[in-house]
């Protein structure tokens, strides 16, 4: 599980926490100043290589869980997409059912988000499943 976070005062704009698969699975970037709360566009850029060399979660479970704070906007960016994965599309459960999106980058995501990144062919994993959180700003 991977939660990001946004930063409040201080040096990192963003905390990484990596738990299981120690992988470097995603990139966090942003270009916020230093205020209290963070808030505005994340960037994260998603290493679709090194998450499909992790270990399947249990059914039902995300791959990864990325956590932001209400007032962010959330920019998500695969990278690293080997080339025996074709991408489809991603299937996003925003509480309203499901939505299909054909472009590769998702990048207005404010509220919290079922997501389910599809590929065409893949020898391996058809999908990467991720639960995006939106809580309240600190």
């Amino acid at each position: 599980m991977i939660t990001v976070r946004s930063a409040t005062v201080s040096a990192l704009v963003a905390t990484v926490l990596l738990v299981g698969c120690n992988k470097d699975e995603l990139t966090v970037q942003s270009t916020a100043s230093v205020v209290t709360t963070v808030c505005g566009p994340l960037l994260v850029e998603l290493n679709i290589d090194s998450l499909l060399q992790c270990d399947e979660p249990a059914p039902w479970q995300p791959d990864l869980e990325i956590e932001v704070c209400e007032c962010d906007t959330l920019l998500v960016h695969p990278v690293n997409i080997p080339v025996q994965y074709e991408f489809e599309d991603w299937v996003l459960d925003q509480g309203t059912g499901w939505q299909d999106h054909e472009e590769l980058f998702l990048d207005t995501l404010t509220v919290s988000t079922w997501l389910s990144l599809e590929f065409r062919d893949g020898p391996d994993h058809e999908y990467i499943r991720i639960n995006v959180i939106v809580s309240p700003c600190e």
